[in-house]
């Protein structure tokens, strides 16, 4: 699946299209390049310095395409909002780091286990 570099306001509006009523997300586009697939059903956005932000999958499977998609573009950290997601992340090689309480809810700082502490990725620089 191609991904291509897409205009944060238009990434915005297909990351608009899924349901995320549960949670206020921080929606700063600053020093991040957003992506959408050709097919514009997944999507993502990463850091500057790796942090991998706003996945969406529209259609089913489209998200394991983007998880990788953005692995291979250098994604090695994220944060996640429950227990389902950190274990869904934990198939693609991310490793829980730091869980805490965020508005109520648990928040899980996760890492690729390849860029551990000996790989020099952190959870710090969210």
């Amino acid at each position: 699946m191609k991904y291509l570099e897409v205009d944060p306001n238009l990434f915005e509006y297909y990351l608009g299209k899924v349901d995320q009523k549960d949670f206020n997300i921080d929606r700063s586009y600053r020093n991040k390049t957003c992506y959408v697939s050709r097919d514009q059903n997944s999507g993502f956005a990463i850091t500057n310095d790796g942090m991998l932000c706003h996945v969406f999958s529209l259609k089913s499977g489209s998200g394991v395409v983007a998880v990788n998609k953005a692995i291979q573009m250098g994604a090695n950290r994220l944060s996640c909002y429950n227990t389902k997601l950190c274990e869904y992340y934990k198939k693609f090689g991310f490793m829980l780091a730091i869980r805490e309480d965020f508005k109520g809810v648990d928040k899980h700082w996760m890492i690729l286990k390849r860029n551990g502490p000996k790989g020099g990725a952190s959870c710090v620089g969210h």
